[in-house]
């Protein structure tokens, strides 16, 4: 399968940038049509989406939520695919955050009940690509799917692609 390189760099980075931008909330619904996950998928241009898990904490009673505050929780899991870039699957992981512990104060002044954070999981088309990618709201990490294999020519052109529009690119290859 021919791929227009040069469009599905330029596609993805400005996806990027897009995903690194979204702003959780305090919402116990954290795929609600309020919510800013739900919201961002709605504002894009979306092939296939797969829920794998939409945990509704709305209903937790005060026992239930001591075990939610104690432990990251998953939230939500997505499989999504978008358009112009039909050659990568996004997983989009929503978790809500641990209380921290009250004599942590820097991390305790800013947690609040349902805090969350999204990380989001690439698998590229494995006979193209020999990469795969963890996006964070503050930086991006890049690994071989296969270390048996070289990075090969698309791999390279979007590692360049993506260092040459994001400051914090983690490498592992």
């Amino acid at each position: 399968m021919k791929k227009n390189t040069f469009k599905f760099e330029q596609i993805f980075c400005e996806l990027v940038k897009r995903i690194q931008g979204i702003e959780t909330d305090a919402s116990s619904n954290k795929f609600s049509n309020e919510a800013p996950l739900r919201k961002f998928i709605n504002s894009e241009n979306v092939t296939s989406l797969r829920t794998v898990i939409d945990n509704d904490f709305t209903t937790i009673d005060c026992n239930h939520q001591k075990f939610t505050n104690n432990k990251d929780k998953d939230a939500v899991e997505l499989h999504v695919v978008f358009q112009g870039l039909e050659l990568a699957l996004f997983t989009f992981v929503e978790t809500l955050l641990a209380a921290p512990n009250t004599r942590d104060e820097e991390n305790f002044a800013d947690w609040y009940p349902f805090k969350s954070q999204i990380v989001v999981y690439v698998d590229f088309d494995k006979v193209l690509y020999n990469l795969q990618m963890r996006i964070c709201r503050s930086d991006i990490q890049i690994i071989k799917r296969n270390q048996a294999v070289g990075i090969r020519g698309n791999d390279q052109q979007l590692i360049s692609a993506l260092e040459s529009s994001f400051k914090k690119i983690k490498k592992k290859i």
